[in-house]
């Protein structure tokens, strides 16, 4: 199982910091100035310290784009000089006209969050022009409730979504239930069977992870990879751990 480590981004004081993140409540979310990983929330000193530790991907968030505000992303192409680490990045896609100002970076994956995707045909286009290699859906929940945009998408549930979502065949899922991002709470064991039983993808996962025996429960559950960050941060769990599974 891949363990990736997770940098949210939001802009405080004109100035594009690594925060963290609380249940999804945006305006709770405030720089790391206390971390067992690095004391500084400057995006790519954050970057740099990762790839340092031994880490390969980094899932990057950047949540004023994701709003559509505050649209600088020169943090991003420091991070991507100055390391190698393989980035899969959520700018707030809505549609293919919005991947043209990423044509020249060097991403590794590009990811589309329910939260802002204008629709399902969309995706399609989008995987179609692209190639399903380079896109990673989103699945974005709030209390079990599809987070989105489209008034068609947000009246089903999340099996009649994901059974949608089966005609599209997308390679690769991110599933996040954000009232558990930065909660320690444990993983979301019932939700994890469910994408399993019905998404036939590759699937990635995050929030609620406190401990390596979480991961390990991921894992066991058939997780392809587990986003880390809180964890990370206050040291509930550590490198050490980490390379040890």
């Amino acid at each position: 199982m891949r363990i990736i480590p997770v940098l949210d981004i939001l802009t405080f004081e004109g100035k594009k910091h690594v925060v963290k993140g609380v249940r999804g409540e945006r305006n709770k979310y405030f720089p790391i100035l206390s971390s067992k990983i690095l004391n500084d929330s400057d995006p790519l000193a954050m970057a740099v310290t990762f790839e340092q530790l031994g880490f390969e991907e980094l899932y990057i968030a950047d949540l004023d784009l994701i709003q559509g505000i505050n649209k600088n992303i020169d943090y991003l192409t420091l991070i991507l000089k100055e390391t190698d680490l393989k980035i899969m990045l959520d700018i707030g896609i809505s549609n293919i006209s919005d991947l043209n100002q990423l044509k020249s970076l060097n991403l590794n994956k590009i990811i589309i969050g329910t939260e802002t995707l204008s629709s399902l045909e969309e995706l399609s286009n989008i995987i179609k022009e692209h190639g399903k290699n380079k896109i990673i859906l989103s699945i974005d929940l709030m209390n079990n409730q599809l987070m989105t945009r489209n008034m068609e998408l947000k009246s089903l549930s999340l099996l009649e979504f994901i059974k949608k979502l089966a005609e599209i065949k997308v390679e690769e899922i991110i599933f996040l239930e954000l009232t558990q991002v930065g909660a320690g709470t444990g993983i979301n064991k019932d939700l994890i069977e469910i994408m399993k039983e019905n998404l036939p993808s590759q699937l990635i996962t995050g929030g609620g992870v406190k401990t390596i025996d979480d991961l390990k429960r991921m894992d066991q559950l058939g997780i392809d990879g587990a986003l880390v960050a809180t964890a990370l941060h206050e040291g509930t769990i550590s490198i050490e751990e980490i390379l040890k599974l």
